[in-house]
């Protein structure tokens, strides 16, 4: 399904970039990408970053679905190649398809570093960001801030998963986290095998992610431990795809 709607997206854009004269309301994705301080990337020929935002192009082209509900598929032999081609054909391909355009894009990527940074903020902030779903993949969780985030976004419908390792999943703090999260309704996953799930990472509604190596600890915070924030939708499906493969690894009864 992701790859349909990848290669769904993909065809929307070279339709835009041959029918653009026909679409009356124009492309200002910097008006409509304001909210926060992002980076700014100008994606033409001779921008070299091109490859790093080309999802995020995507991401403020869906925001403009009027606009593409207007655009037909005009090639079916196109639509037929482009519905061949692997994940980083396509890739390629929103690359070729963007560089002829001169659309401006957002990405925003922060690292922070604690016992300097608040790396438990950045955690809430990112989960309270949600409207579709969220996942996370950790060695364990016993922080409650973050815990409390989780379970108030899964009781207010929000999809929320959160795979862990097996052996930290038998602390104490753990469990009483489990066990308050399975009653909001969230999914928790233990890893089967004692090799360690020692990844940090979090991933929201196919934009947001966070990968480091700051644990989700009640003592995490006065640790040397640094998380990279990403508002990024390229990078959050990559971390998606990684935290669905442990969960459709380990979700076995």
């Amino acid at each position: 399904m992701k790859k349909v709607f990848f290669a769904v997206i993909l065809l929307a854009v070279i339709s835009f970039n041959s029918c653009a004269k026909k679409i009356t309301k124009p492309i200002d994705v910097q008006a409509e990408l304001t909210n926060k301080n992002e980076h700014s990337t100008i994606v033409n020929k001779q921008d070299e970053i091109v490859c790093s935002t080309i999802i995020a192009t995507t991401y403020t082209i869906k925001e403009y679905n009027e606009a593409i509900d207007k655009i037909k598929l005009e090639n079916e032999k196109e639509q037929l190649r482009i519905s061949k081609l692997s994940g980083d054909e396509l890739h390629n391909e929103f690359r070729k398809c963007l560089m002829e355009s001169t659309v401006t894009v957002n990405i925003s990527i922060e690292v922070y570093f604690s016992p300097y940074d608040d790396c438990e903020k950045q955690w809430i902030e990112t989960i309270t960001k949600a409207s579709s779903y969220v996942y996370v993949s950790c060695f364990g969780i016993t922080n409650a801030n973050i815990t409390k985030a989780l379970c108030d976004k899964s009781k207010a419908g929000i999809k929320v998963i959160l795979c862990t390792d097996k052996m930290q999943s038998g602390n104490k703090t753990a469990k009483i986290r489990e066990q308050e999260l399975k009653i909001a309704g969230a999914e928790y996953v233990i890893k089967k095998k004692q090799v360690l799930e020692h990844n940090k990472m979090i991933v929201v509604d196919d934009r947001y992610a966070i990968i480091g190596s700051w644990n989700l600890s009640g003592n995490a915070q006065p640790q040397d431990n640094s998380i990279t924030v990403f508002d990024y939708p390229y990078i959050a499906c990559k971390v998606r795809n990684a935290i669905e493969r442990i969960y459709n690894r380990d979700n076995v009864k």
